[in-house]
């Protein structure tokens, strides 16, 4: 990422009630969503760096990136007072498409925050298996189904997934974007709706007449389990 880039993204970016020194954030009634950069393709310069990065290539952003956004993401929580009562949580990505323990865009991430926390955090993959979905539509990005596919993803825990809750003080499901939040809400449901539960990810995209970050106007709706039934497994 150029210097240019950069700036755009953590410069410009920011909307006025967070300033600079904070993770962006939006609250449910059920668990915090925070994040970098807001997603409004309304600001078309930040949009379109976002765009480049995460969407334009299908391979992960490179390890150089994702570090800076790990650094990124530990100071602003640093400074913001977020990483307070979280010392040890468990710092989960949600399985990639080709495999339980595969490391794409959101795995990357999430090792680029626990190695830039110095150990405040830990991290864990293979949490996580995905359920009630095709062969085809597993193998689809999340990015490419629309809001129906979204809502319906479902998760279960893995036999290594089982014995890592009991263990666990607390949870951060980190994810690359989020859209509807059903991903995050899929993940909190198979861990057994845990209090201790926040989704972190690299940007919120805001939908047309969407909520903005840091409850300045409106907020996610509110996420419902599915009503065919939970896959929960503690």
């Amino acid at each position: 990422m150029c210097a240019k880039c950069w700036y755009v993204l953590n410069e410009s970016s920011h909307v006025e009630a967070s300033g600079p020194a904070g993770l962006m954030t939006l609250d449910t009634e059920v668990f915090p969503f925070r994040f970098l950069y807001n997603w409004d393709d309304r600001e078309a310069r930040p949009a379109a760096v976002l765009r480049e990065i995460l969407l334009s290539s299908k391979e992960t952003p490179s390890k150089k990136i994702l570090r800076l956004w790990g650094e990124e993401f530990f100071r602003r929580a640093m400074l913001s007072g977020d990483l307070i009562g979280k010392k040890g949580w468990l710092l989960i990505p949600p399985p990639g498409r080709s495999g339980v323990g595969e490391l794409d865009h959101a795995g990357g991430l999430a090792e680029a925050i626990c190695a830039a926390s110095g150990g405040y955090f830990e991290m864990t993959v293979g949490m996580f298996e995905r359920v009630g979905e095709s062969r085809r539509s597993k193998s689809r990005s999340q990015k490419t189904k629309n809001q129906h596919e979204r809502r319906q993803i479902e998760f279960r825990l893995t036999t290594a997934g089982r014995r890592r809750i009991s263990q666990a003080v607390g949870y951060i499901f980190v994810d690359d974007i989020t859209a509807t939040g059903a991903t995050a809400n899929a993940a909190w449901r198979s861990l057994g709706r845990p209090r201790a539960f926040e989704s972190w990810s690299i940007a919120y995209k805001v939908r047309e007449q969407g909520p903005v970050p840091n409850g300045l106007a409106g907020r996610l709706p509110r996420l419902e389990a599915p009503q065919t039934g939970d896959n929960i497994e503690v």
